[in-house]
């Protein structure tokens, strides 16, 4: 497990939670980044997102690399998976999960 050292270093990008009777929304900032540099696992009751390593480039040997930074959230309720949305915009990760 990271510890908030890690975090307070900025091995972790900086996010924003916010939570209404319906709903949690996770803002995460990621600058310069796209949603092909973002994985999101998502769980009834937890959140885990992570970077996506990188591709090998043509001509290098595919070696299994571990992510760079990777962050789970517990959620205070069970998210309705079919309902639950992700997206991009400019450099922020906004993830919505209602009840």
């Amino acid at each position: 497990m990271k510890s908030i050292r890690a975090r307070a270093a900025g091995r972790f990008p900086p996010l924003n939670v916010m939570q209404d009777d319906d709903a949690l929304i996770i803002d995460v900032e990621l600058p310069g980044k796209t949603a092909k540099d973002v994985e999101l696992t998502l769980e009834p009751q937890s959140v885990t997102i992570a970077d996506r390593p990188a591709e090998p480039a043509e001509g290098e040997v595919a070696v299994k690399r571990e992510s760079a930074w990777r962050r789970r959230l517990e959620l205070p309720f069970r998210v309705d998976q079919k309902r639950a949305n992700a997206k991009f915009v400019n450099g922020i990760l906004r993830i919505e999960l209602p009840r």
